[in-house]
């Protein structure tokens, strides 16, 4: 049997299809509430939604809703508070990519993005976690 390393998977076979977004002016609690209902650790955020900019996009994490709470930022916007550097790949790359990514950005998800760079979906380390839970060599240095 071979086994699938991580060079050899594409991030179209893991990742989460679709995602939760939002508008950069959605209020932080807002954000806070939808990450809650949802059980997701990021959503995506959009320029002016209603005026049709939907060309700008970015990511807000847990943690930068948590740090903007913790702050006393409740009243600020996904927008404002929205920290976590933006990572794309594209559904063809491979996991090593993203692993590699990941670790030399310090950032737990990648916005999978399409031809348009528009988001398609999102991987996360816990989808990394899921690879290699099926078959742990998924990571195995290659010798």
């Amino acid at each position: 049997m071979t086994t699938a390393l991580a060079r050899d998977i594409q991030v179209e076979q893991v990742m989460h299809h679709g995602f939760v977004g939002c508008d950069f002016e959605t209020p932080v609690t807002a954000v806070a509430r939808m990450m809650a209902a949802h059980r997701i650790h990021c959503v995506v955020g959009f320029g002016d939604v209603s005026g049709g900019d939907t060309a700008v996009w970015g990511v807000i994490s847990d943690l930068d809703v948590v740090n903007a709470l913790a702050a006393g930022g409740g009243a600020l916007t996904a927008g404002e508070i929205a920290a976590t550097e933006v990572v794309s790949v594209s559904p063809r790359d491979s996991l090593a990519h993203v692993a590699q990514l990941m670790r030399e950005h310090g950032i737990t998800h990648v916005v999978v993005v399409e031809r348009s760079d528009r988001p398609v979906g999102i991987v996360s380390t816990l989808d990394l976690m899921r690879a290699a839970a099926d078959d742990p060599r998924v990571f195995a240095a290659e010798g």
